[in-house]
């Protein structure tokens, strides 16, 4: 997968950034229960594919 610079002078990422706010569990926004190893295998496949950003805001 290419990458892309993240502003000028930035950092090097991958035009595919992996969303990871519902790993954080419920809250008040109504996510349910996260398997936690699910999490973990979806980060580890994102990961193999070449992902380089993630966003965990």
């Amino acid at each position: 997968m290419g990458t892309v610079e993240l502003a000028k002078d930035g950092p090097l990422v991958t035009p595919i950034c992996f969303g990871c706010w519902s790993m954080g569990g419920a809250w008040r926004f109504g996510w349910a229960d996260i398997d936690d190893d699910e999490s973990v295998a979806a980060v580890h496949k994102a990961l193999d594919l070449g992902i380089n950003f993630f966003d965990n805001a």
